[in-house]
């Protein structure tokens, strides 16, 4: 059980400050994971699309396919962030691993255009 002085604590105004100030970070982070949403018309683009870049990092850095960096271009991250937003940022990393999955068995010289 929690004791009455630090329940008094939990409600002490420096305690509600610090609370105030990282709520707004905090709530972010989930919007982003699709915990939280926020009405209609609200997004953090800034957030999801830094997101999505690590993501991509993170799969550029693990991936065994002949796909470089330059490859993932201002339409596939478009792409991307769209499909982020409809749906939420874990399912970008699905997306990745479909994308990992279908060009693991091909090279550079198979494909046209990635």
């Amino acid at each position: 059980p929690l004791s009455k002085s630090f329940l008094q604590f939990l409600v002490s105004t420096e305690v509600q400050a610090v609370v105030q100030e990282k709520r707004q970070e905090g709530e972010a982070w989930f919007r982003t994971l699709g915990l939280l949403k926020l009405g209609p018309g609200r997004r953090d683009d800034a957030l999801w699309r830094k997101e999505i870049d690590r993501r991509v990092d993170i799969f550029m850095e693990k991936t065994v396919s002949p796909m470089t960096k330059k490859d993932m271009d201002f339409r596939c991250k478009r792409f991307l962030f769209e499909f982020c937003t409809k749906y939420n940022v874990i399912r970008v990393s699905e997306a990745l691993a479909m994308v990992e999955k279908s060009t693991a068995s091909k090279t550079r010289e198979d494909v046209r255009s990635w």
